[in-house]
């Protein structure tokens, strides 16, 4: 596995830990209620069931439900599938729906998107634009779950460009704002490539 492959791996670990949550924590629905269209689309993703199958549940729902939690969900789900399904640019397609004017979409779910957009562009070798994603998310209102994880994969960008202090300053940031964070094994790896990485005076 590449360096890159690594990293990409441990942000994506991140991102799908919540949707998994999420999942898990659906009240019991209706047959055929869009809520239930989305718990298949779920179980089909998580079963790696082509994208096709994901797709149809999904688009039934954006097609009739007036729910903008439940849109913005499956916005998230389908560009998951499309990403698993190595359709990167899809992908990014699909997350854009959060920036169409007039959808009453949580702001959360938009820095979510800016996220997964920033990973895809990652994987997509398009340092420029995840850089620009990240940020956007850093810029979105106080979820410290999405923010450290932007954080952190601007931490990695730096140290990928051998910018070892400015990475080391990020992680810094991540603990001083979440003690809790000490613990992850991602900043802690990173951490000790800083150390055997930065000049020493």
């Amino acid at each position: 596995m590449t360096k890159n492959g690594f990293r990409l791996n441990f942000l994506s670990t991140g991102i799908l830990f919540v949707l998994i949550l999420f999942i898990l924590g659906l009240p019991a629905q209706e047959p055929n209620s869009p809520w239930l269209r989305y718990q298949k689309a779920a179980e089909l993703y998580k079963q790696k069931a082509p994208v096709s199958q994901v797709n149809n549940l999904i688009r039934e729902i954006q097609r009739t439900s007036k729910d903008s939690v439940l849109v913005g969900r499956s916005i998230l789900l389908m560009a998951s599938a499309l990403e698993q399904d190595h359709q990167y640019s899809k992908a990014i397609l699909e997350l854009e729906k959060f920036n169409q004017p007039g959808q009453n979409y949580l702001e959360t779910m938009r820095s979510e998107a800016w996220l997964r957009i920033g990973v895809i562009s990652l994987k997509q070798k398009n340092v420029k634009s995840a850089r620009i994603y990240f940020n956007k998310v850093l810029e979105g209102l106080n979820n410290s779950f999405l923010k450290n994880e932007a954080i952190l994969a601007l931490a990695w960008i730096n140290a990928d460009d051998t910018e070892w202090e400015t990475c080391d300053s990020l992680l810094s940031l991540i603990i001083s704002t979440d003690l809790s964070e000490v613990h992850d094994q991602r900043i802690s790896i990173q951490r000790l490539l800083n150390s055997w990485k930065t000049p020493k005076v």
